[in-house]
């Protein structure tokens, strides 16, 4: 089997390998909009919420992220699945009106422009933070009373420093998976090389543990492997990580979908995530990926190694896992 071309064949820097995870969340994303327009929508007819950006400010906000197929609409599903927990279908909008908040804070050039425009950072910060509210203000509306926690499931990674800071109460769940297992999921779907998604895989994940311990105890890292092989204790240590009492709901999502927990028929994983939480999908790859691109993996992503994966086999690798 011939791998498709790869744009990059020498190391790749923290700009591209967010530009690479951003052309693939979007291509998914345009993928999902030509596949069917059926959305299991949130039911209507609820008050509207009243939530200001100062009131979101000091409430939990759970973040969920991690590169595409790595579980996170799973995490979401069974966090959505705890009856004081909200959630909700994914928005792909909050990482691009981000943008103008991030090139606000880390491009002096944007700020100076904006700055002689009349639009000072103190307004960017304030309508972002407004923005904020009002996302998670209509993720209350379809819905018969306020959640204890909200909670966003998206392409977190570049947005983390600016969600970090509007959201002051907010934590984050960051899903690791085998990269093996996240390239066979990705390129099932699109015409893109295994190697390439393991090489911009192997970044992001140090760009995550590295950012994620800037946060300390602000942040999680899971791992899929973890969560499906004993999905009790690792969910009872994430919920002891939000400081939020245990609930049965999370080890049976799929029972309450369509009540608790709502899908779009248009993201790719949503077929599994209606199943209860099994293994099945841990170790496809070992027979769908050529031996070859297998060594070349095991050789270039560095991460593997060090985050406790074995060479071969997935066979009780849960307990070797760690960051």
């Amino acid at each position: 089997m011939r791998e498709p071309a790869v744009s990059f064949f020498g190391p790749i820097s923290r700009h591209e390998a967010l530009f690479f995870f951003c052309v693939v969340v979007n291509t998914c994303s345009l993928n999902m909009l030509m596949q069917t327009p059926y959305f299991c929508a949130a039911p209507e007819g609820a008050s509207p919420s009243t939530l200001t950006s100062k009131a979101l400010s000091s409430r939990l906000v759970i973040l969920i992220g991690g590169h595409t197929g790595s579980g996170t609409t799973l995490a979401r599903a069974i966090l959505d699945a705890h009856p004081d927990i909200r959630c909700r279908i994914e928005s792909m909008g909050m990482h691009k009106i981000l943008q103008l908040y991030r090139d606000v804070h880390e491009l002096d050039v944007a700020a100076v422009r904006l700055e002689g425009a009349g639009i000072p950072r103190r307004l960017i910060n304030r309508a972002s933070r407004a923005f904020l509210a009002e996302i998670f203000a209509e993720r209350e509306n379809g819905s018969s009373s306020s959640a204890k926690y909200l909670c966003y499931k998206g392409p977190l990674l570049p947005d983390m420093s600016a969600l970090s800071a509007l959201l002051p109460k907010s934590k984050f769940i960051f899903m690791l998976r085998d990269v093996r297992a996240v390239a066979h999921s990705v390129v099932n779907g699109l015409n893109i090389s295994h190697l390439l998604i393991a090489r911009v895989w192997n970044k992001l994940v140090k760009m995550t543990v590295e950012d994620c311990s800037l946060l300390a105890n602000r942040c999680m890292i899971v791992f899929y492997e973890k969560l499906v092989g004993d999905p009790s204790t690792q969910m009872k240590e994430v919920l002891r990580f939000l400081d939020i009492p245990w609930h049965d709901n999370v080890l049976r999502h799929h029972e309450t979908i369509g009540s608790e927990v709502f899908l779009s028929e248009m993201e790719p994983s949503t077929d599994q995530v209606k199943k209860p939480i099994n293994t099945e999908s841990l170790d496809t790859w070992r027979t769908s990926i050529p031996p070859a691109i297998l060594e070349q993996i095991w050789e270039e992503c560095d991460m593997l190694k060090e985050l406790g994966y074995p060479k071969y086999t997935a066979d009780s690798i849960a307990s070797n896992l760690t960051v």
